[in-house]
């Protein structure tokens, strides 16, 4: 019984350390691209060129970003 429970743990926080490794990544892509922003918004005063950055960002992510939640239950 015991090592039941265990193992449904173990398996619980594997999916959390996945969810939180996609959801890092996902931190870091927009701080990236935040920097690029800021770095063509900087380098230029071009409308344009902030609105390219601005492009960059959004389509690194599509119109709705991935969901990364997992439900497990305890039963």
């Amino acid at each position: 019984m015991r090592a039941a429970l265990l193992e449904q743990e173990n398996l619980r926080l594997r999916f959390e350390v996945e969810r939180l490794k996609s959801e890092i990544d996902r931190h870091r892509i927009v701080a990236l691209n935040s920097k690029i922003v800021a770095d063509a918004v900087g380098s230029s005063n071009s409308v344009a060129a902030a609105a390219a950055a601005a492009a960059a960002v959004q389509l690194s992510f599509g119109a709705n970003p991935p969901s990364t939640t997992t439900n497990i239950s305890n039963h």
